[in-house]
């Protein structure tokens, strides 16, 4: 993406003009303005309409947030639904993060998944099938011929003959594997990439990670050796504190919701009652 100095609209104006090689008069022409009006906007000694913005942002083609200096970027940040050719329901799950947006985005950088949706594209239209179908054709009439040729004693029906048969006969591709695999390797390819990508970007998160980790251990340990001076509980009491200490211990971890929380907590509880009836407390 490209990006700009910063400027106010009157800078805009006058380097969107000059870039383009267009005269103050030639700008007046083509949004319909009065050419000294127009001239007072690039002065600054007046206001530019919303319809003369409007005009310019059509005719340049950029964001009228770029014209007015509000970003320092010519490219579109923003597109309507039926540009991007998403549905409703599509849209709403990234802008809900229903769908985890960090996860689409690398996908959507990715060359090697870019080429896989197109390969999709392709796969399901059944065009690519068909072009495989159509080679698979070609190579039945090429063996057919060469059988023919034998038959008429133009072709020797030697090893080296039967060898090239064979390999006719054995690079025919079934249409619906040929297109999978080559889908599914280009997506596991990018997914490893992307893994590397995140991996290489996220060392000191990792450190970080661990020392959270560290600290919600300690915590858990904290909390559980209160719970070991009451033995005269019951198996049931010491279960259920067990399992409170350690909510209390993971409820440190930032991306730890309460609903994640209470995800685990039957996984939690079935553990330390397994561990009671075996007596470890």
């Amino acid at each position: 993406m490209s990006r700009y100095l910063p400027g106010n609209v009157r800078d805009r104006l006058i380097e969107l003009r000059k870039t383009r090689g267009l005269s103050q008069n030639d700008v007046a022409d083509i949004i319909k303005c009065d050419r000294v009006t127009y001239g007072r906007v690039e002065n600054g000694t007046s206001s530019l309409k919303c319809e003369d913005l409007i005009a310019l942002a059509k005719y340049y083609d950029l964001p009228t947030d770029y014209i007015l200096g509000l970003v320092d970027t010519p490219e579109k940040t923003y597109y309507e639904i039926r540009e991007l050719g998403l549905s409703v329901e599509a849209a709403e799950k990234l802008y809900s993060g229903k769908a985890n947006p960090r996860v689409i985005n690398e996908l959507l950088l990715n060359d090697n998944f870019i080429t896989a949706v197109n390969r999709m594209a392709m796969y399901f239209s059944e065009s690519m099938s068909g072009a495989i179908r159509t080679s698979n054709e070609l190579k039945d009439f090429t063996y057919s011929f060469l059988e023919d040729l034998i038959k008429g004693g133009e072709l020797p029906n030697d090893r080296e003959t039967n060898m090239l048969k064979n390999e006719i006969k054995l690079s025919k591709e079934p249409p619906n594997y040929y297109d999978t695999d080559r889908i599914k390797n280009l997506i596991m390819i990018s997914v490893k990439e992307i893994k590397e990508k995140i991996d290489a970007e996220t060392k000191e998160a990792r450190e970080a990670r661990k020392l959270l980790d560290d600290e919600i251990l300690k915590c858990m340990k904290q909390e559980t050796m209160k719970v070991q001076y009451g033995r005269k509980l019951s198996k049931e009491q010491q279960v259920k504190k067990m399992t409170e200490a350690v909510k209390k211990a993971l409820s440190i971890d930032p991306n730890m919701t309460p609903e994640m929380i209470e995800e685990l907590t039957p996984g939690i509880i079935k553990q330390f009652e397994i561990l009671s009836n075996y007596g470890k407390r």
